[in-house]
């Protein structure tokens, strides 16, 4: 892989793991739909980036964090949400 090609990689990757943070801690903002303006642009980013970062790279082991983190944030959501759901 040449410079370039690392370069980019890193770009996708470290960009593809911020927006996974990010959605992780603000997936679980159900209160006025807050987490449709904060939260899913950049998990649906992170998931862009994942996904261009793992064509560019091939079989990286380190883009499978970028993945549970993700999917990890997804679950928090969905859980909340199912939670609001039932309790107001």
């Amino acid at each position: 892989m040449n410079n370039t090609n690392t370069a980019k990689s890193n770009l996708y990757f470290y960009g593809a793991l911020a927006c996974a943070i990010w959605f992780l801690l603000t997936g679980w903002l159900w209160a006025y739909l807050v987490n449709l303006i904060v939260a899913y642009p950049f998990g649906i980013l992170g998931l862009v980036l994942w996904y261009k970062g793992k064509k560019t790279e091939g079989n990286s082991k380190r883009y499978k964090v970028v993945e549970i983190i993700l999917l990890t944030g997804l679950a928090a959501s969905i859980i909340t949400f199912i939670g609001m759901m039932m309790y107001n």
